[in-house]
């Protein structure tokens, strides 16, 4: 990936295209140029939805385990069956 250069003291940033001033951007040591090449609003946009989305992902697994836990501790229990059937239900309507 090629560095932008910057120049009067802005810099492109890579996602929304905008000439912003470096102070607009986080530092980076490893960058040629001392700076990421994404602007500070298009990274925090971009952690705040990467969070929202792992978030997302993380609970029905949640769920499942938890289904699991409740049939293996009685697989014969009527109640049992019957959480199962209301979890996977309510993970039914979700999708």
């Amino acid at each position: 990936m090629r560095r932008k250069v910057i120049i009067d003291g802005k810099l492109e940033c890579s996602i929304c295209h905008e000439h912003k001033p470096v102070g607009a951007f986080y530092r980076d040591r490893r960058a040629s140029n001392g700076v990421k090449s994404w602007c500070k609003e298009c990274y925090s946009k971009y952690l705040k939805n990467y969070k929202n989305e792992r978030m997302i992902m993380r609970v029905p697994m949640f769920v499942r385990r938890l289904i699991k836990a409740l049939d293996m501790i009685d697989k014969h229990s009527h109640k049992a069956r019957e959480n199962l059937a209301l979890v996977e239900s309510v993970l039914g309507e979700k999708k």
